[in-house]
């Protein structure tokens, strides 16, 4: 069996159940795996030591790195006076969910940070620096992503925070489906990438979201995508991510085919 080196799935995408997520992912040939941590059977307030050790040891068991574990606020944003307390508890959760498996990353989607003022701002910096040192007290990046915030705006809220281990994902996707321009939001996040996936989409605006296509059927620039990665030092999988695929298993593997012909 052939293994692509340096290209992860979510294995989300996949939509069965992780053991048969990872089965498909493994055979396959993917290198890297990331796992959702909004699942029941992979949440932390599910996982039992023994059901982490599990886990990571059949992530292992398919031949894949375990890069990431993938999280998601539902709609709340970091932001948010009312829900920030318990966004911050569920992501301490997930931090040391992967601290437990020796998993490197977390992604954390964190929710609409469009046009936030001085005082959301600062919740937002207060919450992410309370999740900087729980990432530094156990070692893993705390990698946030938004779909809806400027990509400005984004960089010096992670650069304000000042921590190593707070970082920026990128879900180009997501980002065209907001009517954001992936590249350059990733010329603007520079060195602060820690993780790219990789997603096509057609552009959509910020009242009407695009939708999301086969890898080359969008309008996602991928070798320029791929280069600008590149640049910033990012040496994380390629992430390759789904979330609308009606065959879910030839779909990502005609996307695996196409993502890996325009590797560099």
């Amino acid at each position: 069996m052939r293994r692509y080196a340096n290209i992860g799935v979510c294995i989300d995408g996949f939509s069965m159940d992780t053991k048969r997520a990872l089965d498909c992912a493994g055979t396959l040939g993917f290198a890297a795996a990331e796992v959702s941590a909004d699942n029941r059977e992979t949440s932390p307030l599910v996982l039992s030591s023994s059901g982490r050790r599990h886990l990571a040891r059949l992530v292992r068991h398919h031949g894949m790195n375990f890069c990431s574990l993938g999280t998601s606020s539902f709609g709340s944003s970091l932001a948010h006076p009312a829900k920030i307390d318990r966004i911050v508890h569920d992501s301490e959760g997930v931090l040391r969910l992967a601290a437990d498996m020796a998993v490197p990353l977390v992604s954390h989607d964190v929710g609409d940070l469009l046009a936030l003022d001085e005082v959301a701002r600062g919740h937002a910096a207060g919450a992410l620096r309370t999740l900087a040192e729980r990432a530094d007290s156990v070692g893993v990046v705390y990698a946030i992503r938004s779909s809806r915030c400027a990509p400005q705006d984004l960089r010096q809220l992670v650069d304000a925070v000042d921590c190593s281990l707070v970082r920026i994902s990128v879900d180009p996707g997501a980002l065209l489906a907001s009517g954001t321009d992936p590249l350059h939001a990733v010329s603007l996040y520079g060195t602060q990438v820690a993780l790219g996936y990789v997603r096509d989409a057609l552009r959509g605006r910020p009242d009407c979201a695009g939708t999301e296509t086969a890898l080359g059927r969008g309008e996602l620039d991928l070798e320029g995508y791929l280069a600008l990665l590149e640049s910033t030092g990012c040496t994380t999988p390629k992430l390759l991510r789904r979330e609308r695929v009606s065959d879910p298993r030839a779909d990502l593997a005609s996307d695996l085919d196409y993502l890996q012909a325009r590797l560099p």
